[in-house]
């Protein structure tokens, strides 16, 4: 079952958080979307320190991020990330920590989520 949620790639690795898409409901338009915020993942919760980093007092816009989201109506996931991480290595650490499957995975560059 595919997963929802958030993640960064930070020093050559993908540190994410994510759910099972059926934990949450889909919104009007049909999209499901985890609660995570990457601000509080990363600076309040230090998700980092679960996959060995130690990057205390960095910044969540620190490093290239995305969200993964799952549209029932389409029936397949959309992974938004900084276009630096659009790469074929980091999507598929994506698929594999999500659960996703490339057939039904579009993958959106989205300024939003640009590292600073």
């Amino acid at each position: 079952m595919n997963k929802v949620g958030i993640f960064w790639f930070a020093q050559n690795k993908l540190v994410f958080i994510a759910e099972l898409a059926t934990h949450y409901n889909a919104d009007q338009y049909g999209l499901v979307d985890s609660a995570f915020l990457h601000i509080h993942e990363w600076e309040k919760q230090h998700i980092y320190s679960r996959f060995g980093l130690k990057l205390a007092g960095t910044e969540y816009q620190q490093y290239p991020r995305g969200r993964v989201i799952f549209d029932t109506n389409l029936q397949r996931t959309h992974v938004f990330l900084d276009k630096h991480i659009f790469k074929t290595k980091v999507k598929k650490q994506i698929i594999t920590a999500f659960n996703l499957h490339p057939d039904t995975t579009k993958w959106f560059d989205d300024p939003h989520y640009r590292c600073f």
